[in-house]
């Protein structure tokens, strides 16, 4: 509810910068490719999903590491629980269909064997599942977009896993061979 809250601000001050009435009907899709806008939760999990990745590969007496795992004991109050960070982020894990542990060790193969592109790669796809399986209506652009952007990834990933089983000097060449070959050089 209260990313909903976010958006609902930011558009309007969207229309306002815009200059645009209240009587002209405008979908909130073509407000925000005339700003070259995302939506406010997509920019929101990027940003907590960077930050887990950061989190995760600091040192273990991190206390920020810690609490990413802190289970509290004792007795829940009455009513219904509260919307915590920790069941947010357990439901993105479950959206992108891994489980905690194996985010974990996303995060640690970063450096090692491209992780990070692993990462957006889980990260793209959720965001195309929950978009296909949400209520809200994506404009077939923004969804193409996504898709497109999923498929580039995808190979990037496999062109990293057959090419650079290992970092160094060889990995950064062949990044490179494969920038040029994208850019039709």
């Amino acid at each position: 509810m209260c990313i909903k809250r976010i958006q609902v601000f930011i558009n309007r001050c969207l229309r306002r910068i815009l200059r645009i009435k209240w009587t002209y009907k405008i979908s909130n899709e073509s407000l925000w490719e005339r700003t070259r806008q995302i939506p406010a939760g997509d920019e929101i999990g990027r940003r907590r999903w960077r930050w887990i990745g950061h989190t995760l590969r600091k040192l273990c007496v991190s206390i920020t590491k810690n609490v990413l795992d802190w289970n509290p004991q004792g007795k829940r109050s009455r009513g219904r629980p509260r919307g915590t960070w920790r069941r947010v982020r357990d439901n993105d894990v479950k959206d992108s269909g891994h489980t905690w542990n194996h985010v974990k060790r996303m995060a640690q193969d970063r450096e090692r064997d491209g992780g990070a592109l692993l990462m957006a790669f889980t990260l793209l796809q959720g965001a195309v599942l929950q978009a296909l399986k949400s209520n809200h209506l994506y404009s077939s652009r923004r969804l193409t977009e996504l898709l497109f952007l999923l498929f580039d990834v995808a190979n990037f990933v496999i062109l990293i896993d057959l090419h650079c089983p290992m970092f160094g000097t060889d990995y950064e060449r062949s990044l490179e061979i494969e920038r040029l070959n994208w850019e039709g050089l």
